[in-house]
């Protein structure tokens, strides 16, 4: 998760905040649903590398959810788009 800001998923970013719990809740634009695609976003293993190369059927509010649970932080989708796919679940 390279790629996200530095400043939202730094392992230390509760502790030096003094913050007891981080909590991430999206309220970006809606999305367009994303198809899943065999070999990109199929299963939890293609998901991570799909993100990793930057692969334009993976939605910025996927990459945030999968930086979520990397990071053990609750994620709010407070949009109407598919970000949730039954393997995100399972990312960690």
């Amino acid at each position: 998760m390279q790629s996200m800001p530095a400043d939202c998923y730094q392992s230390d970013f509760k502790t030096s905040n003094g913050l007891d719990k981080v909590i991430v809740q999206w309220t970006a634009n809606t999305e367009r649903y994303a198809d899943i695609l065999k070999g990109i976003n199929d299963t939890a293993d293609n998901l991570m590398k799909a993100i990793e190369s930057g692969h334009e059927e993976v939605s910025p509010s996927t990459v945030f959810a999968v930086a979520s649970i990397l990071e053990n932080a609750p994620f709010i989708n407070g949009s109407p788009q598919n970000t949730f796919f039954v393997f995100l679940m399972i990312v960690r």
